[in-house]
């Protein structure tokens, strides 16, 4: 199998120089490496790597998200995006680009070699799956040429039985142009009998206009290809109902109609009656309404209420007048309200049109109106229009304040939030500089010793970090999940030091609580050193074994423990007496927050430490007393 084929896009060069050494003795080909949008794009057409490693931020007029969007588009050639970032919105970002993997700096060797097998891994897959896909599309095509009935109205027959036809209460039916019932629901089976399947059953022959004729009814529908008014049904042709008949999709892909039946029992009388207690209601709302203008226009009719003289000062004959109305809007809402409204009033909906502009008073003066609209049509096709005209002035006013109040915040906060961000990219990107310079120097270093000291900073720097890209995604900087923070340290640790899975496992027992930051930090630092030495000096002469770390709350204190069931401690182990710079580092560390350490080598060996939850007082940093 031939070496895989990696393009670097980094623009810090000691990064660069890191990525290559590693990923050369990780077996891989770097083809070649860009600090810009431009030069990588370039490069990808021309050295046609088989992966991409990209930094997002990088030079040039798009950044690397948006090279990426154009390598997978153009070239089809994986990307896995290597960061400081962990914010929401470049996530987010980075999301939409489908990348095959997303490390944050810093990040190890190991990280590095699985996001690019398994991102290559993914590659592949999915160019087979989209040749798979392509043969079933043939398929499928080709079994689609040899149905009779369209696609579009089978999928229209099986959308609507799962939706209308079990949830509405009327008579509902698809239907043929020719009036062939193919569906109806359980309301049209009580009202014109139950559908046979085995005869063919004309809807026509159920129902009989009243209005107009067959032949009308049929040429209205080839040419709208919809249709509302009163039938009879020829079983019972006595009693009206509503129908309403429209075509299922209207931009004509498919030929079928759907039929609602509905019943409507009111009287002239009724509605008569009705329609009065209507208008006595809107009286009484009108008159008691303020600053509230209700009008309608249309189908001949005008109608405004009398308070409009109170709140724009001019006459009810003025402002009934449709050219003296538009003249009060202000010239520069004018273009706005004329188009929007127009483009509302001859579209065929229920929506509710709703614009703020800008109204002149009979003195001169504006006023901010909110104007809402609504169509209404009656049986006959006839549509006007009603709606409320309201003062909302002193709101806008008011608005307007809290608006420039809040666009001051929100800058504040944005400064804020851009500030923490260029420190957070900042910071990681330093550790990961601090991480690859340490890398460079082991490859000069031949002592196994010096390499494993070179390694264990680099561990360091990767606890820091993850405190670092915790609190940075946290809500609340002062505190911090202390169990899944040191549960990801160890997880990262057992795979930088490349410990055998088969033979050796790490397992966690760990309550979930929140620690202050100046706790977390120190706790991380000292299961980073306990972790580390376990799994250097615990199974030296076993073939297998385990290490547990344990956190759990105990009263007022945080209680860590490191346990394996390796060779144990020397029987005079003091670790006020090692030489060790980890353990050292452990003793000074718990010191540090006002903790105790207890310790056992018998069956293997356990630390635990137990760390006060609340500082009462600060401990000064310095030398302890021995480890000069």
């Amino acid at each position: 199998m031939s070496k895989a084929k990696v393009l670097i896009v980094e623009d810090e060069r000691i990064i660069v120089r890191d990525l290559q050494n590693s990923l050369n003795e990780l077996g891989y080909d770097v083809v070649g490496w860009a600090q810009d949008s431009v030069d990588a794009l370039s490069k990808v057409k021309e050295l046609k790597p088989d992966i991409v490693l990209m930094d997002i931020f990088i030079d040039g007029l798009i950044d690397g998200i948006e090279t990426a969007k154009i390598i997978k588009t153009s070239y089809e050639v994986p990307v896995v995006f290597l960061t400081a970032f962990s914010d929401n919105a470049t996530i987010s970002r980075a999301k939409k680009v489908l990348p095959y993997a997303y490390l944050l700096k810093p990040f190890s060797s190991s990280e590095l070699c699985a996001a690019i097998e398994l991102s290559i891994y993914k590659f592949e897959q999915e160019r087979e799956i989209n040749y798979m896909n392509q043969q079933l599309t043939g398929m499928i095509e080709l079994h689609i040429q040899n149905k009779n009935l369209a696609v579009e109205d089978a999928l229209f027959i099986l959308s609507g039985k799962a939706s209308l036809f079990n949830t509405t209460p009327d008579a509902l039916y698809v239907i043929s142009p020719e009036g062939e019932i193919l569906e109806q629901n359980h309301v049209a089976n009580d009202l014109t009998g139950s559908l046979n399947t085995t005869i063919e059953e004309n809807f026509y022959r159920k129902i009989t206009p009243v209005e107009l004729s067959f032949a009308d009814l049929i040429a209205i529908l080839k040419g709208k290809g919809s249709w509302s008014g009163r039938i009879a049904l020829m079983k019972n042709p006595e009693k009206k109902f509503d129908l309403s008949l429209r075509r299922l999709c209207p931009g004509g892909a498919c030929s079928l109609f759907l039929a609602f039946i509905h019943e409507n029992v009111r009287s002239a009388d009724s509605q008569n009656q009705q329609l009065e207690d209507v208008n006595q209601r809107m009286n009484i709302l009108v008159k008691n309404l303020s600053n509230v203008v209700v009008y309608e226009s249309g189908a001949g009719r005008d109608y405004a209420s009398p308070n409009v003289e109170s709140m724009l000062g001019f006459t009810l004959a003025e402002f009934k007048n449709h050219e003296f109305f538009w003249t009060l809007i202000h010239p520069d809402d004018f273009e706005r309200i004329n188009e929007s409204s127009y483009r509302w009033y001859y579209q065929d909906t229920t929506d509710t049109w709703v614009e703020s502009y800008r109204m002149k008073k009979a003195d001169g003066s504006y006023i901010w109106v909110r104007d809402q609209m609504f169509q209404v049509k009656n049986n006959f096709g006839v549509k006007y229009k009603i709606g409320l005209l309201i003062n909302i002035n002193d709101l806008v006013e008011k608005e307007q304040i809290l608006l420039e109040n809040r666009q001051l915040l929100q800058k504040t906060v944005n400064d804020k939030d851009q500030l923490i961000q260029e420190i957070h990219h900042r910071v990681r990107n330093n550790l990961q500089i601090i991480t690859s310079l340490l890398n460079l120097q082991s490859t000069y270093v031949e002592d196994v010793v010096t390499q494993r000291i070179i390694q264990d900073s680099q561990n360091r720097v990767r606890a820091l970090s993850l405190i670092h890209e915790d609190l940075y995604q946290s809500d609340d900087m002062t505190l911090l999940n202390l169990s899944d923070y040191l549960k990801r340290l160890g997880k990262q640790l057992y795979r930088s030091m490349r410990v055998d899975i088969t033979r050796y496992k790490l397992d966690f027992d760990a309550e979930q609580l929140m620690a202050p930051v100046d706790i977390a930090t120190p706790a991380g630092l000292i299961v980073n050193e306990l972790l580390s030495n376990a799994f250097k000096h615990a199974f030296v002469s076993k073939e297998t074994g385990y290490v547990l770390l344990k956190v759990r709350l105990s009263g007022e204190n945080i209680v860590i423990a490191v346990t394996d069931n390796g060779v144990g401690l020397p029987g005079d182990f003091s670790i006020d007496k090692v030489d060790s710079l980890g353990l050292m580092l452990v003793g000074s560390l718990i010191e540090q927050v006002n903790g105790k350490i207890t310790y056992s080598g018998i069956g293997g060996a356990s630390f635990e430490v137990s760390i006060p939850l609340h500082q009462t007082t600060k401990t000064q940093h310095g030398s302890r007393t021995g480890d000069n």
